[in-house]
């Protein structure tokens, strides 16, 4: 953010530290989303330079994975996971794991969200 003093970002680029680590450490799929969610697009804006592509994997897989297993409230809630899910993968097109060397964008969502449609009825009438 240019003109802006770094020093007045310090404490949201701490809060950024904060959820990026609540992600990696929660058990549960929709507050591990949640926080990846945080860190991954407020870091953008803040300018993180530590801007963790793994907080866009987390989100992905967490939302999928909730609503493969049919946690939301409603189905309609399952839809705006996937949706969310679809989201995120847009924003990593130019991404690459390092661990497995596999592209990480919309290509891996469409497979995976394909797969989670189809196995939830609920969802799948709704889409």
């Amino acid at each position: 953010m240019k003109g802006n003093s770094p020093l007045a970002f310090r404490p949201l680029l701490n809060a950024i530290e904060h959820w990026r680590e609540r992600a990696k450490a929660a058990k549960n799929l929709m507050m591990r989303a949640r926080y990846a969610d945080l860190a991954w697009d407020f870091g953008k804006v803040l300018g993180d330079t530590k801007r963790d592509y793994q907080c866009a994997l987390i989100a992905i897989e967490s939302y999928l994975e909730a609503a493969n297993k049919r946690l939301y409230p409603n189905p309609i809630e399952g839809v705006k996971w996937i949706v969310r899910a679809w989201v995120d993968a847009n924003k990593t097109t130019d991404s690459f794991d390092p661990a497995t060397g596999e592209r990480i964008g919309p290509s891996q969502f469409s497979r995976e969200a394909g797969m989670v449609v189809g196995a939830n009825s609920a969802i799948a009438q709704l889409w």
